[in-house]
């Protein structure tokens, strides 16, 4: 009797729709924007986008400021002082608008083609098969904290996060 909770844990466990699988650095990469881009850069790229003024975020301990182009790609940066470069630290990519991984993976994207261009992420806790709930596939850089996440429903990419502890 003791054993069916630990079985369920388990069954709980291995159904979990979130991986962690390794790729290269240079692969965490949305439209040319990587973590640590600097934020003067990205707007020299995309324009000045709606930025807000940078803030000090009493959670992260950093100052910190966003861009936003329209309602489709969010970027944060950060920087440990208030007139310091501002850095990439986070990018959201609702919308297929351009902004694609080096390998061509965009919002709009089939899980087959995420799964083609980077590989299968740990088999043990992700769910792929072929049913219609979200799932999320993580990849995180070798030797780094970036990560680049792809939600996606009914086996569609519908977001794209890209940054540092996702």
């Amino acid at each position: 009797m003791k054993k069916i909770p630990l079985l369920l844990a388990a069954a709980i466990f291995a159904s979990t729709t979130t991986a962690m699988a390794q790729i290269p650095l240079s692969e965490i990469s949305l439209g040319g924007v990587t973590p640590n881009t600097d934020r003067a850069y990205v707007q020299e790229i995309y324009g000045e986008g709606n930025a807000s003024p940078v803030q000090y975020d009493y959670r992260q301990g950093y100052y910190s400021a966003s861009l936003k182009y329209g309602d489709s790609v969010e970027i944060w940066s950060s920087s440990p002082t208030a007139d310091g470069e501002q850095m990439v630290s986070f990018m959201i990519v609702r919308a297929n608008n351009g902004f694609a991984t080096p390998k061509g993976i965009h919002v709009g994207s089939t899980l087959k083609e995420v799964l083609t261009a980077y590989g299968r992420p740990d088999g043990r806790t992700v769910n792929i098969k072929p049913d219609k709930k979200p799932k999320t596939l993580n990849y995180r850089a070798y030797n780094s904290s970036a990560n680049i996440s792809f939600m996606t429903k009914n086996d569609i990419v519908t977001e794209i996060r890209m940054g540092f502890n996702l």
